[in-house]
């Protein structure tokens, strides 16, 4: 099982490394942060096929700076969603070098934690996707629980 789940794992990260070749498209808007972000439905994959799900993810675009695409299913989405993402996304560009496109669950739960101490909804909006979508992240939303609970009593 675990070698099916690499090899898949292996192939959207090829995927993802390829976008490199492709045109972005016209900037949506820029993060606080300056990022660009583009909006582009063929790019933003799950397991390989265009996400029918709202999503985003981080690569370099042929200048090598860190961009962030989303689909149009995140734009139909509710501000406070778009924002849980976008954080997520941009901890990705902060912690773990934003040209890199395929993270490990380590990296996943640290953006996580970048978005929530950036005060958006990300445990919201990681419950949303988890009942949306059928990828689990219950585990990523039980320890983000258990951090957010440990910041309130501190």
């Amino acid at each position: 099982m675990q070698f099916i789940r690499d090899f898949i794992e292996g192939l959207v990260a090829q995927y993802h490394l390829g976008i490199q070749d492709m045109k972005l498209g016209s900037i949506q808007w820029l993060t606080e942060d300056d990022v660009p972000v583009y909006c582009n439905d063929d790019m933003v994959v799950i397991s390989g096929c265009p996400s029918r799900v709202p999503g985003a993810f981080t690569c370099e675009d042929l200048n090598n700076n860190s961009v962030i695409v989303v689909n149009r299913r995140l734009l139909d989405q509710d501000q406070w969603f778009i924002d849980a993402v976008i954080a997520h996304e941009t901890g990705h560009i902060k912690l773990h070098s934003g040209g890199r496109c395929w993270f490990n669950a380590r990296e996943e739960y640290e953006a996580d934690v970048y978005a929530f101490l950036d005060g958006v909804e990300i445990i919201r909006a990681l419950e949303f996707l988890n009942n949306l979508s059928g990828v689990r992240l219950s585990h990523r939303i039980k320890r983000l629980k258990a951090y957010a609970e440990e910041e309130v009593c501190l």
